[in-house]
């Protein structure tokens, strides 16, 4: 019986999920969540009311070594649904934490050349937010020259 369950996948013959994707170490400071978890969960609720101390003790006791699956959506979001606590912990510390981005709406759907150009601008420090504040789709090089020349 113990047998049976250390080694349940390779009697079902179910493979271990691997995420695939663009993988990479990004900013933490620069992840939503797209769950709304923070808001939305008591454990978020209480974490928040702690003190600063209090969660960068918490902070450097999670394991940032494991990437965190993303989605950047055509606004430029990188937006997680899970890795909650890896990314709130990256972000206390400032740190950049290790990324697979699963599904890339603007290289999927957008020109060719504006997704490496938006990639370029968000890792040389530049928030999304702070570079489409308005959320406007970017799907084309003129979208994406037009709303960095309303930020600058």
């Amino acid at each position: 019986m113990k047998q049976l369950l250390e080694n349940w996948r390779g009697y079902l013959k179910e493979e271990e999920y691997v995420p695939k994707g663009q993988r990479m170490d990004f900013p933490a400071e620069y992840l939503e969540s797209h769950m709304g978890e923070y808001r939305t969960e008591p454990y978020w609720r209480e974490f928040f009311k702690k003190s600063n101390e209090e969660k960068l003790e918490w902070a450097k006791k999670i394991d940032l070594t494991e990437p965190v699956e993303v989605t950047v959506f055509m606004d430029g979001t990188f937006a997680h649904g899970d890795g909650h606590h890896r990314t709130m912990a990256a972000k206390l510390l400032g740190k950049d934490i290790p990324i697979i981005i699963t599904v890339n709406h603007i290289e999927n759907k957008g020109d060719e050349g504006v997704w490496e150009k938006w990639l370029k601008l968000v890792l040389a420090g530049n928030s999304p937010k702070d570079l489409n504040p308005e959320k406007y789709n970017i799907k084309t090089m003129e979208e994406l020259d037009q709303i960095l020349g309303e930020v600058q």
